[in-house]
C-alpha cells in the first residue's frame, strides 16, 4: 500500500519567508523518473580546439590547442595566463529535467584590433544533451552559444 503525504510549512521571521517542503513515500518504489543520459565524460568543441571533462558539476580544461579561426580562444587565454589546463571551464551545474542543465560556463573576451585576449569571466548558461547522449548545445545568458562532442 502506497503511503504519501506532502507538507507545505510557510513561516515569516523578520520579514524573511521560509518554504520548506516534505515529501514522503514509504513504498520502495519509486515515482520520480531518472535520466541515463549525463554529461559526465570528455568533450570537445566542434573544431577540435579544446577539450575538457565534466565530472558531478562542473567541468575543466584538459586539452588546448592554438586556434584555426584566426579568432583567439582557449589555448590564446591560456598563453597570455588567464587560464591553464585543470581549471574550470563550467561550475555550478545542475539538472533542470530531462537532459537539460543550467550553471556558469567561462566565457573570454578579446580585443578585435590586436585579436588579443583581454578578460575572462562566468556566464550563466543553459545546456541541452541530445537523445543519443552524444553531443550537447551550450547557451549563455547574453546569447553566446556552441555545439560540444563527445571524444
Amino acid at each position: 500500500m502506497k503511503k504519501k503525504y506532502l507538507t507545505l510549512f510557510l513561516a515569516v521571521i523578520l520579514g524573511l519567508t521560509i518554504v520548506s517542503l516534505n515529501s514522503c513515500n514509504d513504498d520502495k518504489e519509486s515515482d520520480e523518473s531518472t535520466s541515463t543520459s549525463s554529461l559526465t565524460g570528455t568533450w570537445k568543441n566542434s573544431s577540435g580546439t579544446y577539450e575538457f571533462t565534466i565530472n558531478g558539476s562542473s567541468g575543466t580544461f584538459t586539452n588546448l590547442s592554438p586556434s584555426t579561426s584566426g579568432t583567439p580562444y582557449w589555448y590564446e587565454a591560456m598563453q597570455a595566463g588567464f587560464i591553464k589546463l585543470g581549471d574550470k571551464n563550467l561550475r555550478n551545474l545542475v539538472s533542470t529535467g530531462n537532459n537539460t542543465w543550467k550553471g556558469d560556463v567561462l566565457v573570454n573576451e578579446y580585443y578585435t584590433g590586436t585579436m588579443t585576449i583581454t578578460d575572462v569571466y562566468w556566464e550563466g548558461c543553459n545546456i541541452s544533451l541530445s537523445s543519443d547522449g552524444k553531443s550537447f548545445y551550450l547557451v549563455t545568458e547574453t546569447g553566446l552559444s556552441g555545439n560540444y562532442y563527445r571524444k
